[in-house]
């Protein structure tokens, strides 16, 4: 009996070991299946929990006996399924890769399978768009994962993953609230203050080979990441690390923006102020001009100048008002520099701004008054008004009597007074005939045969208009002439009323030149300058013009429109403010020509506008166009080998090609529109045409550019180096313990380049659009301190301990012959 109960229990077993077997051969084929449908992507199998349990289980075995390649070649296929639409395959995708990275981590770290999920988990963020069931989970897993990985130094692997996080965090990649809250908290979570310091010093030190994946991983760690930085620029006592950091950390982001308020508002030290600023203006954000303006007052003159570079640089509508401000609170040696600018954008704020400062002329700095008084004269003639009539005539009566005539700042206020006297008088049309309108009521009245003569003996640009066409015109008049002319009539004595008065002989005709009647004289103003006219005809003559058939001899000149009547419907033309601006830009160039010359300047000018990053001119290029920029910046741009150039921006007020036109090389820079650029360009071919029927143009055109264009002129020393003999010149500056000895090694009326010993390893671009103190000692023997910027800076790889700085002066000199004694630097960095 008992042995008929064994042989039962045995057949049972057997029994059932059969079914079992025969159960998991079942199940083995559907599971085998199931892994066939995942191959092809029919991910509905997923939706089997057997098969899910199943499939983890044979990953970790697979992973147990080391059979890496199948089982990527299995998550790959997981990581297709975490993108699908249907979002329980989501769910069940991305738990499998969840369970199977946790059983793999319980095990040893494994670099590859890491990257691999971490990778499929990246593509997966992305597109979710549900808080999917254990969302938190599956991110508190992913932060551990990403700890681990930045632990074993797997930063490549672990930056796509960091760079999501941080896309989602900043909202680049849109997700809800509740994905958005979890996420932020695996990002804030990721970097401890230990491993963020090890990453910034990886991307200081040049000779790491990890220094690209340092940079990309702290821009992406987000605000503790900026907390970090700034605080090691606070503290670093390395310069040049300082300078990499100034560079780095407005690519951070608007991140940083609460770091630095909060840090400004700890009340810093100067130099900390000063960087905090230029970190905010590489932001290039003009909203955020009301952390910076408080500082217009700040005591340190270093921190004021950042301010004026924060204000160039980030531009936009409220520039001029930002700088009209600036101009009443910063220290004198910056005002200059702020006039210049201002000067070149016009207005009457502008010119109310340059009243306001003149008339407080006696508050000027001793050791800077006479430049910025020199600064204003040349910038207010292009403002006219009665207030500026009346100040500038103040200053020139005051200068007089205590410099005479030899003081080039009374010569100055000359140049001025008679520009903004033409300028109201023109402008008021025959109403201002009369002395007593023509001036402001507290000026000395001037006789109209006294404003006959002055005009007449001053104006070679009228004078031309008097004379008919096909006849010889006399030289211009120097300007010396011209300010002896103006004093006198300001001061007029009893014999100098004498020899201008109405009864005095008429000025005679230069020979070759017949005379003309003063019927013939008013017929010809009134038929060609209707405006120059009202200017020169005398109170008795009648109003209406002569009769045709009482001038026989003279052919009337066809009416065209006027120098003004062209500006001022350009300004009137809302269509076009393009125009208008390029017109309030170069005046100064423009009062230079004569109506006809302008006119026909005018015709031949283009207008053009440029897209960002578009280029305008390459190097190399032969066409030789000169480009008067009205609006937006410009990149130059010099690509050498063997060289480190840097150059500063152009915008609107600047000018380049004069260098093309009188050598004929190609050009040595290329142009590039870093924003949107509005230009007039003047071709050489024109200026060719132009030269037969208005020999002075061209001349009066290249003397304007000589003080103004002048880096591509000097960027020809390094192409074909000129013979000339050493100058050498005493360098200033404060990291060098020791006076240096530089070379001067050109020179031009708008600015000069020389030779600067630095340091191998020292960052040159940081020079750009320093301002520089310059002792100049001018051929007539007069020394000056002049007011520079380092507009380029350049270097040789062959020679990295020189230096070769270029810079432009504030306001040209009167000729390049000229001695520079010394160059002063400001206080580095």
């Amino acid at each position: 009996m008992d042995f008929d109960r064994q042989k039962q229990r045995k057949i049972i077993a057997n029994t059932n070991q059969y079914l079992h077997n025969t159960e998991n051969k079942r199940m083995l084929l559907r599971f085998q299946r199931g892994v066939a449908d995942l191959e092809n992507n029919r991910f509905t199998i997923l939706q089997n929990t057997e098969f899910v349990d199943k499939l983890i289980d044979y990953l970790f075995t697979l992973y147990q006996k080391g059979h890496e390649g199948n089982i990527i070649k299995v998550l790959e296929k997981i990581g297709l399924c975490a993108c699908s639409t249907d979002k329980t395959q989501r769910e069940r995708a991305v738990f499998i890769l969840s369970v199977f990275t946790e059983k793999v981590s319980q095990e040893k770290e494994n670099a590859e399978f890491l990257e691999a999920v971490s990778r499929l988990l990246v593509n997966w963020l992305k597109i979710e768009t549900e808080y999917l069931s254990g969302f938190e989970f599956v991110c508190t897993q992913l932060q551990k994962m990403l700890q681990r990985m930045l632990e074993m130094g797997l930063w490549y692997q672990a930056e796509n993953l960091i760079i999501v996080l941080s896309q989602i965090q900043s909202g680049v990649i849109q997700k809800n609230n509740l994905i958005r809250k979890t996420i932020n908290k695996v990002h804030s979570g990721l970097a401890n203050d230990s491993f963020l310091k090890s990453l910034i010093n990886v991307y200081l030190d040049k000779q790491e080979d990890r220094r690209d994946i340092a940079e990309c991983l702290l821009m992406h760690f987000g605000s503790r990441a900026a907390v970090a930085l700034v605080q090691t620029l606070i503290d670093c006592q390395d310069k040049e690390k300082r300078f990499s950091l100034l560079e780095f950390i407005p690519t951070t982001g608007k991140v940083v923006i609460q770091i630095l308020d909060r840090c400004l508002g700890k009340n810093p030290p100067w130099f900390v102020i000063r960087n905090v600023i230029i970190i905010i203006s590489r932001l290039d954000d003009p909203t955020l001009y009301s952390m910076v303006r408080p500082y217009l007052v700040h005591k340190d003159i270093r921190v004021q100048q950042q301010v004026l570079n924060c204000i160039s640089r980030m531009g936009g509508v409220q520039m001029r008002e930002r700088l009209i401000e600036a101009l009443y609170h910063i220290n004198d040696e910056l005002k200059q520099q702020v006039v210049m600018q201002l000067g070149n954008m016009g207005g009457k704020d502008v010119g109310d701004a340059l009243c306001d400062l003149l008339e407080k002329r006696d508050a000027f700095a001793m050791h800077i008054q006479d430049e910025l008084l020199l600064a204003l004269c040349s910038k207010i003639k292009f403002a006219p008004s009665d207030r500026a009539i009346k100040v500038v005539r103040e200053l020139l009566n005051e200068r007089n009597q205590r410099f005479g005539e030899g003081d080039r700042v009374m010569q100055a206020a000359q140049d001025a007074f008679l520009n903004l006297e033409l300028k109201t008088t023109t402008g008021r049309g025959s109403g201002l005939l009369s002395p007593a309108t023509s001036a402001s009521s507290d000026m000395p009245e001037m006789s109209e045969a006294e404003l006959d003569a002055l005009l007449t003996t001053n104006f070679s640009g009228t004078r031309e208009i008097l004379a008919p066409q096909s006849l010889a015109f006399e030289p211009l008049q120097k300007e010396e002439k011209l300010a002896e002319d103006i004093l006198a009539s300001l001061e007029p004595k009893a014999d100098a009323v004498k020899e201008s008065s109405p009864q005095s002989p008429p000025a005679i005709a230069p020979a070759g030149m017949p005379e003309i009647s003063e019927a013939e004289l008013d017929a010809l103003l009134n038929d060609s300058f209707s405006s120059t006219r009202e200017i020169f005809a005398p109170q008795h003559l009648p109003s209406e013009p002569p009769q045709q058939e009482e001038l026989p001899s003279v052919s009337p000149t066809p009416k065209g429109p006027s120098k003004e009547d062209i500006i001022r419907e350009a300004e009137r033309n809302l269509t076009d403010l393009s125009s208008a601006n390029h017109f309030t830009i170069w005046t100064e160039l423009y009062e230079e020509m004569t109506t006809e010359e302008f006119i026909a300047f005018h015709d031949a000018l283009k207008h053009k506008s440029y897209q960002p990053d578009e280029l305008i001119v390459a190097s190399g290029d032969l066409q030789a166009p000169l480009f008067f920029f009205d609006r937006g910046t410009v990149n130059l741009v010099r690509t050498v080998e063997g060289e480190e150039i840097h150059m500063t921006a152009m915008g609107a007020g600047d000018l380049i090609g004069s260098d093309i036109f009188l050598t004929g090389e190609p050009w040595n820079v290329s142009l590039y529109a870093r924003e949107e650029v509005q230009a007039h360009v003047f071709d050489l071919e024109d200026l060719l045409k132009l030269q037969v029927d208005f020999p002075h143009l061209a001349e009066k055109l290249f003397t304007f550019c000589s003080g103004y264009d002048v880096l591509p002129a000097l960027l020809r020393i390094l192409d074909t180096p000129e013979p000339q003999e050493t100058e050498r010149t005493r360098i200033l500056r404060d990291d060098m313990p020791k006076k240096k000895i530089s070379e001067i090694l050109k020179k031009l009326k708008g600015g000069l380049c020389f030779s600067l010993p630095v340091k191998a390893a020292e960052r040159i671009d940081i020079l750009l659009e320093n301002q520089l103190r310059l002792g100049i000692r001018l051929s007539t023997g007069i020394v000056r301190s002049l007011s520079a910027t380092i507009v380029g800076t350049m270097r040789v790889k062959i020679r990295p301990e020189e230096a070769i700085v270029f810079v432009r002066f504030f306001q040209p000199l009167p000729d390049p012959h000229y001695k520079c004694e010394n160059i002063e630097f400001p206080e580095s960095v």
